[in-house]
């Protein structure tokens, strides 16, 4: 496996808790210059989104990263589907299946404020990629992981709070007319 020291060391720190200093544009005019041309078209297809084509070895960080995504995704669904159905003992596994990864999900859930549960959500991808980087110091995984961070932040970043509130509110008033509607039909029938 090719190895890129300079390009690696070369990249500034990313925490979590901060804006990074270079975006994925920047990021990836660096490897253009430095990364194969095969492990380019991989960094390219390297999404914090689901792939239909998985195009990377299964011993590879972004192969495990999808797994891990796709995991945390249905658990969610089931525990979503539980919280809603009377049944309640579907949305929490029994015995060894109650994980770490159910009880961050239990924990995300717990937050009022969808945006402070996705963040939550991101905290768990974020851990994540901290034990995939493991052993990957200087190859074209540090590249896919470092990708993913920076994908991570830049899905906050272009988050824009008023025109949130503006959708919100948007939707909402959609709802309200639908079901107005629908009383002043049932009135009609009446």
């Amino acid at each position: 496996m090719k190895q890129y020291y300079y390009l690696i060391c070369s990249l500034p720190f990313i925490k979590l808790e901060e804006a990074p200093s270079i975006n994925s544009g920047e990021f990836r005019r660096l490897c253009e210059e430095q990364v194969s041309a095969k492990d380019l078209q991989l960094l390219d297809a390297v999404s914090l989104v689901p792939l239909k084509d998985n195009p990377f070895a299964a011993d590879s960080s972004a192969f495990q990263w999808l797994a891990l995504d796709m995991n945390l995704r249905k658990r969610m669904a089931v525990y979503r589907v539980g919280r809603k159905s009377e049944n309640t003992t579907r949305a929490v596994p029994k015995g060894d299946d109650f994980s770490e990864l159910d009880r961050g999900i239990q924990e995300a859930y717990a937050k009022p404020n969808p945006a402070e549960r996705e963040k939550h959500l991101d905290s768990i991808r974020w851990h994540w990629l901290d034990d995939l980087e493991f052993g990957h110091y200087f190859d074209v995984n540090k590249l896919f992981i470092y990708k993913l961070r920076l994908l991570i932040h830049e899905k906050w970043l272009c988050r824009n709070n008023e025109l949130g509130y503006e959708n919100f509110d948007r939707i909402v008033d959609a709802i309200n007319s639908r079901g107005e509607a629908v009383s002043e039909i049932k009135t009609e029938e009446n």
